[in-house]
């Protein structure tokens, strides 16, 4: 069986958690009809160690800005799987729900990350394309190192300052009585 057809049950339940209340029940048949048509129900080894749900769950751990970051992450993944299953696809009507997915995906990127994306994206890759081992990458980070140092424990120090308050009530309000 192809490792991508049970994704398609992932994709079910990521979308479903961000509710999409006014076309939930269309986006549910369209789910449904991948589900069907992948035999995703029916295959045990697609249940536990989920691939994005796990990503969900940990929204605890993360700042609002990481949480963004992360579901950006996550709806461009669901966009070349499901696109990859487009294309290995015959049925017109699967086609047509995968079609009709990917667009409600996009209104869900377009609504809520696109301001920005784009330019953190790119800043992003520039970063993880740095050659840490050029010797004049090297030079040039020393350069800025101290300026950088001071930048990231400045944001640090204002975000823990922030975060205190919250902090404080959070534990008031879980102490027992």
């Amino acid at each position: 069986m192809n490792p991508l057809w049970g994704l398609a049950l992932l994709c079910g339940f990521c979308l479903s958690s961000f509710e999409l209340a006014a076309s939930n029940h269309n986006i549910s048949e369209e789910i449904k009809m991948l589900t069907d048509h992948f035999n995703v129900t029916a295959d045990k080894t697609l249940f536990g160690n989920p691939i994005f749900l796990k990503n969900l769950d940990d929204h605890e751990k993360f700042e609002e800005s990481e949480q963004k970051l992360l579901l950006l992450e996550i709806l461009d993944v669901y966009e070349r799987i499901l696109s990859d299953m487009l294309n290995h696809t015959r049925d017109l009507d699967v086609k047509t729900s995968i079609l009709s997915i990917k667009g409600r995906m996009e209104e869900l990127r377009r609504r809520n990350f696109l301001s920005r994306e784009k330019a953190l994206k790119k800043r992003l890759q520039d970063l993880w394309a740095v050659k840490t081992n050029d010797e004049v990458v090297q030079r040039k980070a020393v350069r800025e190192l101290l300026h950088v140092y001071q930048t990231v424990s400045k944001q640090l120090h204002r975000r823990s300052q922030r975060a205190a308050p919250r902090l404080r009530r959070h534990a008031s309000q879980t102490r027992p009585e």
